[in-house]
């Protein structure tokens, strides 16, 4: 099921970020954001969900390999590499804190 048929327009996590900024948003939002789309079957949002829950939060999921993450059916090279990549930033930002 597509994002835009569960949430109105207004709700979805890329225009709540525009609207109201990165602190407004939950983890899973933010790491919706970053995603872009689901997989067969599964919106963002609860794709999003499901990694958070499967790695014990954002920390183990930002923590895990590309390996790792590709174990998840559905989650291919993109999907991981983008998790991989937001991790790096992530460090990278913090290091010029």
């Amino acid at each position: 099921m597509k994002l835009s048929v569960r949430l109105s327009k207004h709700e979805r996590p890329r225009e709540r970020l525009l609207r109201h900024g990165a602190g407004a948003l939950q983890d899973a939002e933010l790491l919706a954001v970053a995603l872009r789309t689901g997989i067969p079957g599964m919106n963002v949002v609860d794709l999003s969900n499901r990694l958070l829950e499967r790695f014990s939060g954002l920390r183990g999921l930002l923590g895990a390999t590309p390996e790792e993450l590709m174990t998840v059916s559905g989650l291919g090279a993109a999907k991981s590499c983008t998790v991989s990549y937001t991790h790096l930033r992530a460090h990278e930002t913090s290091l010029h804190l």
